[in-house]
């Protein structure tokens, strides 16, 4: 896949939420999963994705020591050039879309959904 132009980034080595465990296991699997990926792929990785785009500050700044160029969340919306870079949006694709449901996704039809559901949760829990 590397050899075809798809680029790898990191994402822990066994999956935890990282904002629930200690900043020692936090460290150990930002760091680690990184190296490992470096070592079986001969080249270094830049970006990171948070298991189940669960952060909290702590977190992200762990991210950016290490020396992560980006990370990408399960923040829905739309990245501009004032996104944060430790807080990339992106849209949650399931196995189970179907191929309309797929299309609608990258159409960014769900991006109004998100936003729309994010709102009214504030507003709820006011």
């Amino acid at each position: 896949m590397q050899a075809q132009g798809v680029e790898f980034g990191s994402h822990t080595l066994t999956h935890p939420m990282l904002s629930q465990v200690s900043h020692e296991v936090a460290r150990r699997e930002i760091v680690e999963s990184r190296q490992e990926l470096e070592d079986r792929l001969g080249t270094g990785i830049a970006f990171f994705c948070y298991p189940r785009g669960d952060f909290n500050a702590a977190v992200k700044q762990m991210v950016r020591d290490e020396g992560y160029r980006a990370a990408c969340s399960t923040l829905p919306g739309v990245n501009d050039r004032r996104t944060d870079l430790f807080e990339l949006r992106r849209t949650y694709i399931s196995r189970h879309d179907s191929a309309t449901e797929f299309a609608k996704k990258m159409a960014g039809a769900y991006d109004i959904l998100q936003r729309a559901l994010v709102i009214w949760s504030r507003l709820r829990h006011r």
